[in-house]
Order: C-alpha cells, then sequence, then structure tokens
C-alpha cells in the first residue's frame, strides 16, 4: 500500500494530462451499478417476473442475457464520459 501512495505522488504530474479521477469514477460507477442492477433481476426472477421466457433457454438464460446487453449499454455510456 505504501508502494502505491509513492507511486501515486511521483507520477501525479505526468498522468494530470489523462484525466485519471473521472475514468476511475466511471470504472467505479460500471462495477458498482452493475453489481445492484445484477442483484435487483435476481430479485425478480424470484419473484417470477421472467417466467414467461420459458420457451428457448429459459428464465435464468433471459436474465443473464438482460444483464449482460444493460452492461454493454453502461460500458458505452462510461467510454462516451
Amino acid at each position: 500500500v505504501l508502494a502505491l501512495g509513492e507511486l501515486a505522488v511521483n507520477v501525479k504530474e505526468e498522468i494530470s494530462l489523462l484525466r485519471p479521477y473521472g475514468k476511475f469514477l466511471s470504472v467505479k460507477f460500471v462495477v458498482f451499478f452493475g453489481f445492484w442492477q445484477g442483484m435487483v433481476l435476481q430479485g425478480l426472477l424470484k419473484l417470477g417476473v421472467f417466467d414467461g421466457f420459458n420457451s428457448g433457454c429459459g428464465a435464468k438464460c433471459a436474465v443473464t442475457a438482460i444483464q449482460n446487453t444493460l452492461i454493454c449499454v453502461e460500458m458505452l455510456a462510461a467510454s462516451i464520459v
């Protein structure tokens, strides 16, 4: 941990043009939002909201496809920011 702090102090000026804080926050946002989105989708799955997806691969597969699609959209939004 100390080495990481020392690295941050030494390269602070060199990476200031890259605006690392915005990038760091956007990655944190995607991870945080993706986690809670997965929790909500799993809760909806247990409530039976996705029971209409029984044809094909099933409700659990549909939830996975929905979550993967939403993460792709979030990553696109994060890359623009």
